[in-house]
């Protein structure tokens, strides 16, 4: 979810409601989820929805992604028509059920009706047991039955592309798409694929590639990442980072990453530090406060 805490009071949202919210901009519902499915699906998403506002980009329609990797919510707002599209995935369980996905659903259906400028919206929920979708189907509340979708989507170790094997050709991308566009289409699976083929899972999503095609259409949509405050021991940390030569230290979409380039900005090496919020990544940062690292060999020594 892409809203911010004001948004959520003036949509009635309780504390313990947008504490909730908090709570999955951490990352701890996807931290129990499959990365391998969440990255698929999302890529999967990303396809089907660009590709189905390539003819009202240039009206200011906005696509949003929750973070970078791994992805627990893919949220596509249309503004001129107001369409907030929310995905909920489950690849580890076979038996995930309404009872799982009732309560978060009713609380961003109540989000939305309290919005004066959501007027349309579907709310997702993707399994990869076409039986469970089924039973989905049959078993949500009927209050929710107008708004919500249940998709069957394929484990992704079903296809050995897609789990970062043998990298993720232009075929396999193709066809994952649900609308077949003939203009733009093939050059963002094109794209998307020549991203994908050399992240292993667990990575970080290369966004600057996806903003360069965005902006190759000469679009004016934003194409945004989740903003995040930082604490003060965080930034501590970061802005000491920044001292050491040839190393750059970014944060995007709640994910904090490095890269180590030389003189002439060539990348040597880059990799995932942590997602912000993360017991794992606040350790991270105690660890940089108390060593003080000066060269990236000692940086190098707290990424394990």
């Amino acid at each position: 979810m892409l809203q911010d805490e004001d948004w959520l009071r003036r949509a009635g949202a309780s504390d313990e409601d947008i504490e909730v919210v908090r709570g999955r901009h951490r990352g701890g519902v996807s931290a129990s989820r499959g990365g391998e499915y969440e990255r698929a699906y999302a890529l999967h998403r990303m396809i089907a929805m660009l590709a189905q506002g390539v003819e009202t980009l240039q009206d200011g329609a906005a696509v949003l992604i929750q973070a970078v990797a791994p992805v627990d919510d893919v949220v596509v707002v249309d503004l001129p028509r107001f369409d907030f599209c929310q995905a909920r995935l489950s690849a580890s369980t076979r038996w995930i059920g309404t009872a799982a996905i009732a309560p978060a659903f009713e609380m961003q259906l109540r989000f939305c009706d309290a919005s004066p400028d959501i007027h349309d919206f579907r709310l997702i929920v993707a399994t990869p047991h076409p039986d469970v979708a089924a039973l989905l189907e049959q078993s949500m509340p009927t209050h929710l039955n107008l708004h919500t979708v249940v998709e069957h989507f394929p484990e992704p170790r079903t296809l050995p592309e897609m789990a970062g094997v043998t990298g993720l050709s232009r075929t396999n991308a193709d066809d994952l798409c649900v609308v077949r566009l003939e203009s733009h289409r093939s050059d963002l699976v094109k794209l998307l694929a020549g991203s994908l083929g050399a992240v292993a899972p667990g990575t970080h999503w290369v966004v600057l590639e996806v903003v360069e095609w965005l902006e190759s259409l000469q679009s004016t949509a934003p194409f945004r990442l989740r903003a995040i405050e930082l604490d003060p021991p965080v930034e501590a940390a970061l802005d000491r980072l920044e001292e050491i030569d040839d190393l750059e230290v970014l944060v995007e979409g709640g994910i904090c990453y490095y890269r180590r380039q030389d003189a002439a900005h060539i990348v040597l090496e880059e990799g995932i530090i942590g997602r912000v919020g993360r017991e794992s990544f606040n350790r991270f940062v105690r660890r940089i406060m108390e060593s003080m690292p000066v060269t990236f060999e000692e940086f190098e020594l707290h990424l394990t």
